[in-house]
Parts: structure tokens; sequence; C-alpha cells
């Protein structure tokens, strides 16, 4: 899956790590810059997987017009195949950030139950 998503696919993993590790914070001791943190957090990776997927469309399509200009393109049955097998891939990153999304959204469901708790 990561392979196939692409470049994008990294960010979403990196800012997911960055957003547990605030969100474990947050949880241990509440604080109002780590809730908002987290909550950008969280965007930030949604957002990620967006422009991941938006990307990945953008290079399919380019991809299948370079081939039909070919001096010899192949025929519009492959190329309906290829476009359809690129369609799923470029769907990896907002699939990954969206289960990264609902992971951390458990996370902050805890660390807000934890700080009603507290207060």
């Amino acid at each position: 899956m990561f392979h196939q998503g692409g470049p994008t696919m990294f960010w979403i993993e990196y800012l997911a790590i960055a957003a547990v590790i605030v969100s474990i914070v947050y949880i241990v001791k509440p604080q109002a810059w780590s809730r908002w943190t987290r909550l950008a957090l969280i965007a930030l990776v949604l957002a990620a997987g967006g422009y991941g997927t938006l990307h990945n469309r953008h290079l399919v399509d380019d991809g299948i017009a370079s081939m039909e200009h070919d001096a010899t393109p192949p025929p519009a049955a492959t190329l309906e195949d290829i476009r359809a097998q690129g369609a799923i891939e470029a769907k990896r990153p907002i699939e990954l950030a969206g289960i990264a999304a609902g992971l951390l959204a458990v996370l902050f469901g805890v660390g807000e139950l934890r700080r009603r708790a507290m207060h």
C-alpha cells in the first residue's frame, strides 16, 4: 500500500506519529496548546491525504495522455485498464489518512474524557 500511494504516504505517517505523541501528552497532562495541536495535526493528516490523492490522479491522467499521443499508442482497452489501476492506487493516500484520522479521533476522545474526569 505504501509504495502505491507515493511520497505523500510518508507525510501522512510522520504527521500521524506526531499527532499520536501530542495525544499521549494531552492524555497524561491536558493543556490547551496540546488540544489545538492535535486538532491541527489531524486536519493536516487529512489534507495530506487529499493532496496525495489529487496529485496521484493528475499523474495518472498525464501518463494516459502521453501514451495516447505516442507514435504507437496502446489499445483503448489497455489504457482503460491502466486508468482503472491508476485510480485504485491514487486513492491510497486518502485511505491511509482516513484510517489514521479515525484512530487519532479515538485518542482525541480518550483525552477529552480524561480531561473531563480530572475537572
